[in-house]
């Protein structure tokens, strides 16, 4: 089994003092005891026990060498692997170094409570000491709900929620900033950052009445703000349109050169619409071709874009007038229709 608590001796000394509890200096027998009352839950596989004593090692490492911001995880890992109360009185020492008192004296406090489980009377007494002796400097927040009891009230610090039992009742927090959240079904949300008191103080945090939450909007609200706050599908059509009007003036333009530029080939076999060869009634043929490519497509284009123009325009959802845009297409024609 593991040693971990061997690693308590560094502050051992500190700890007593002259008091003379003997039983601490032989904390490095931890290992023989332990097998006599294992400490390890049953849900500790070997390989997790046999992983934790790994990572306890690695912490006990940086612990000697006061390497407490790289100890603290490593311990946190190992107590998560496989509980154990030794681990858990050099966690707490370890937040105690780091100046997190809140979490150093609850991780003593769990620290008691299991040594106690497992008959560790002799770390039950370091934790109780080194829990008690941290008292006077921890920081407190007593939050007060509101003087009309809310159904459904829950409260939260730093996203942990706080019982019940602990409203209106002083809550250990360790230095620094802190996020306060009140919920309530029905309710909107209190929130409040906020900076842990000084040592030793407790600092009162009034909960107002929660504001009752907006009602949800209903489908046809949520399409009306749709349309109002975005683009709607009719401005969706309309710039569809834009980009169709927009392509038929592009290919047109294309063709209609192509079609100027075998025209102008075609005066050297033509006369006219008469053609001395072969070679010319084929320039003339794709001239004409071309030409009847980009005026569809400049067709197409200005029809785009009218009708564009006209969704854009007409205003949307109105109802006091019926409203319509309408592209048709027919072979060698086509048309825009606009009512409003």
């Amino acid at each position: 089994m593991r040693t971990r608590a061997r690693s308590l001796c560094r502050f051992a000394g500190l700890l007593l003092g002259t008091v003379g509890l003997f039983e601490l200096a032989s904390l490095d027998e931890a290992k023989a005891q332990d097998t006599a009352t294992p400490k390890a839950p049953k849900s500790s596989t070997p390989s997790a026990v046999a992983e934790a004593e790994r990572i306890f090692e690695r912490a006990v490492k940086r612990l000697d060498a006061g390497d407490f911001p790289g100890a603290c995880p490593l311990l946190e890992q190992s107590e998560q692997l496989d509980p154990s109360s030794g681990t858990l009185l050099n966690l707490g020492d370890c937040y105690e170094h780091l100046g997190r008192t809140a979490s150093a004296w609850a991780t003593f406090g769990e620290a008691a409570r299991l040594a106690s489980a497992t008959g560790r009377a002799d770390r039950v007494q370091v934790a109780e000491l080194r829990r008690d002796r941290l008292v006077d400097k921890l920081r407190r927040l007593r939050p007060l709900p509101p003087s009309q009891p809310v159904v459904g009230l829950s409260l939260y610090l730093d996203d942990r929620p706080l019982p019940s039992s602990a409203w209106s009742t002083p809550v250990a927090m360790d230095p620094g900033r802190h996020a306060f959240r009140a919920t309530a079904p029905g309710r909107a949300d209190f929130v409040q950052v906020l900076v842990a008191p000084a040592p030793g103080v407790t600092e009162d945090l009034p909960i107002p009445e929660l504001a009752l939450a907006a009602p949800a909007p209903s489908d046809a609200e949520r399409a009306a703000r749709a349309d109002q706050s975005g683009l709607g599908p009719q401005r969706t059509a309309a710039i569809a349109s834009a980009g169709v009007g927009a392509v038929g003036l592009i290919v047109g333009s294309i063709f209609g050169v192509r079609s100027m530029v075998k025209h102008h080939e075609s005066d050297a076999h033509c006369n006219g619409d008469i053609c001395a060869d072969r070679a010319g009634v084929e320039l003339m043929d794709s001239a004409r071709a071309a030409g009847n490519v980009s005026t569809v497509a400049f067709v197409v284009g200005g029809v785009g874009l009218g009708a564009a123009a006209v969704l854009w325009l007409v205003p949307v959802g109105s109802t006091a007038t019926t409203r319509t845009a309408e592209i048709g297409f027919g072979p060698g024609t086509a048309r825009l229709r606009a009512t409003w």
